[in-house]
């Protein structure tokens, strides 16, 4: 199963959107994604992550916990956060050499056309 998420937004004076979009691969208790960083230009940075995802349930509420790893050209990158109906909410955290950076991000659930038009959501 794929799944989208984005904080992608257009920003005054630049020709393409900014923000951050993740994109899940799920197979079984494996996931495989893509992080793209947008900033304002034609090509995103993207960053290639592997890990693992595994369903929670609490009271009526079931999401997802999802733990990511992987590396771009700057350092190790680390993801985790929970999918729930309508975004993730998680933490990515970025290694630059021997700093690393930290930042909680709100993504937005990007619904396929697909699902619209058989009723899947």
């Amino acid at each position: 199963m794929m799944e989208s998420f984005s904080s992608l937004a257009t920003v005054a004076g630049l020709p393409y959107p900014s923000g951050i979009e993740l994109i899940l691969n799920e197979n079984g208790g494996r996931v495989e994604a893509t992080l793209r960083d947008c900033a304002g230009e034609p090509k995103p940075r993207e960053t290639r992550l592997t890990g693992t995802i595994k369903e929670k349930q609490s009271g009526k509420t079931t999401t997802c916990e999802v733990d990511l790893a992987g590396a771009n050209k700057n350092g190790a990158v680390k993801i985790h956060g929970s999918i729930r109906p309508a975004n993730f909410l998680g933490t990515i955290q970025r290694r630059v050499g021997s700093d690393t950076y930290s930042e909680k991000v709100s993504l937005k659930r990007r619904v396929q056309r697909d699902d619209l038009d058989t009723g899947a959501l």
